[in-house]
């Protein structure tokens, strides 16, 4: 019964990662390199899919895929919705995230 929404973040179209992050992947027991990774446009880095990196650790954890949600939004592509780190150099705002628990007989808000 449990749902996960992974919310806007970098996205694979703008993530390039180097050798240090990609041997991590390689590295990681739940997520498999090749299944997050790409040939990135500079030699010797890749474009990392954090959105399905995130939904694989998810499913291995035992959430059903259709109760995980992807907003799929590109922070870096959409600076006037969203901050980006990488993508404004830095000079970013701040974001919240809610999570919320409800029972039948409890809600945590």
């Amino acid at each position: 019964s449990l749902h996960a929404g992974i919310g806007p973040s970098i996205g694979p179209c703008c993530y390039e990662v180097g050798e240090d992050v990609i041997g991590r992947f390689y590295a990681a027991d739940r997520v498999t390199a090749d299944e997050v990774l790409r040939a990135g446009k500079q030699r010797g880095t890749a474009s990392l899919d954090l959105w399905k990196a995130n939904k694989l650790v998810l499913e291995s954890a035992g959430v059903p895929p259709e109760n995980i949600e992807v907003a799929g939004l590109c922070t870096a592509c959409n600076p006037e919705d969203f901050y980006s780190h990488r993508a404004e150099g830095g000079n970013t705002g701040r974001f919240a995230g809610l999570l919320m628990i409800h029972g039948k007989t409890e809600r945590v808000y």
